[in-house]
């Protein structure tokens, strides 16, 4: 799918981003892949490791919770949801 696709690349291109420093950039960049495929796991993963390196766990709950409610049978997503929330406790 073409979303999907763009998607990747947008990823891609904030893990260069974020090589050479420039993390709000990166972070706009993985919003902006997360909400274009949403289900994509190089978007959510890329998006969530780089929120819980600042330790936003509270704005990393929400992106996974969102990628488990859209792919209901993705393993890796339901796992995801639930370290983050063993995470939180």
């Amino acid at each position: 799918e073409v979303r999907m696709s763009y998607s990747k690349l947008i990823s891609s291109q904030a893990g260069l981003l974020l090589e050479h420093g420039y993390t709000a950039e990166a972070e706009q960049a993985l919003l902006l892949a997360n909400q274009m495929a949403p289900t994509s796991p190089e978007a959510v993963f890329r998006y969530l490791n780089l929120l819980l390196d600042q330790g936003r766990l509270q704005d990393a709950i929400p992106i996974a919770e969102n990628a488990l409610r859209l792919d209901a049978g993705n393993k890796q997503f339901r796992e995801l949801v639930r370290d983050l929330q063993n995470m939180k406790k």
